[in-house]
């Protein structure tokens, strides 16, 4: 039974590739097409694809009634720190001959709007601010997010693309992505069930990286084998905003209690934040983030895990 679990695991993961690389596919003959920026699309399109294993995850655990906090709020939390420092430290890495640049002009600005974004979370799960006003900031940082950095000079425009393979291959990618999701939290929950770990734990690591392997594997994609830096970002960024936005609406709908997270795990994410917004300010001359801040991303998120 057990061996049956782990090789369902590693079949919903293919899938999960394949769901990815015709996100990606698509998400590179839109950009073309159209005339938009590689962070613009990985914001929007590539960001809403993958981020639908966490809508799914959220709305099932809202309705769950033992534990429902802890798997709502550590998703959230794990997820968003797993864009943040584990993928993003990732691509530094796998970045490291080149160098990771980018060709954002303003991404010191995003990632302080991610911050704001952050810090209303944080101050809600404190119970400072309400959840209106909380959806209603992040309702305007999308805005501001989704009016900047739309277009770029593009080298070579895709007059010639066709728009119904560019559909299909942007319909399908979500659609795979969520199967193949749903599917490995699934296996995987069974599997965590028989190892009797915390249900915060199950959340802000488990099933955090769950719903974060579309990212994982778009990122490696994305860097691997087209070499789009500003995908990787649009996508960690445009992420973790739908995250912070899927969990405003959703606890309209159902009221969430807030779980007993300890506060370092709680602030672990807007620390890594200021950190790294702090870093692209000093190198935003550069249009580059150093890769030795990779292996620091990574231990940060090492750090937050220890600390659940």
């Amino acid at each position: 039974m057990n061996l049956l679990l782990i090789l369902n695991f590693f079949i919903y993961t293919f899938l999960l590739w394949l769901g990815a690389s015709s996100l990606i596919s698509g998400s590179i003959k839109l950009a073309k097409k159209f005339n938009l920026s590689d962070f613009y699309v990985g914001m929007t399109v590539i960001a809403i694809g993958t981020s639908l294993p966490e809508f799914f995850v959220l709305l099932k655990s809202a309705y769950i009634d033992e534990y429902s906090n802890n798997l709502v709020y550590g998703t959230i939390l794990g997820s968003n720190m797993a864009n943040t420092c584990l993928i993003l430290g990732i691509s530094l890495v796998l970045t490291f001959k080149t160098g990771f640049k980018y060709k954002l002009k303003n991404l010191n600005f995003n990632y302080l709007l991610i911050i704001i974004s952050t810090l209303c979370f944080y101050l809600f799960s404190q119970a400072v601010i309400n959840n209106t006003l909380l959806c209603s900031i992040i309702l305007v940082t999308c805005a501001f997010f989704y009016t900047s950095s739309k277009t770029e000079e593009i080298e070579d425009p895709g007059s010639s693309i066709s728009i119904i393979l560019m559909i299909i291959y942007l319909l399908i990618g979500p659609l795979i992505i969520w199967f193949a999701a749903e599917g490995i939290t699934s296996t995987g929950l069974e599997i965590i069930k028989k190892m009797g770990l915390s249900s915060a734990f199950v959340a802000s690591v488990f099933l955090a990286l769950s719903t974060s392997l579309p990212e994982i594997i778009t990122t490696l994609i994305s860097i691997l084998k087209y070499g789009k830096n500003d995908f990787v970002l649009g996508n960690i960024i445009g992420s973790n905003i739908a995250n912070f936005l899927i969990f405003s609406v959703i606890n309209l709908i159902f009221i969430v209690p807030i779980p007993d997270f300890k506060e370092l795990s709680l602030l672990s994410i807007l620390i890594a934040e200021i950190c790294l917004f702090s870093i692209v300010f000093i190198y935003r001359k550069n249009n580059s983030i150093p890769n030795s801040c990779g292996i620091f991303l990574v231990l940060l998120y090492i750090i937050f895990i220890v600390n659940l």
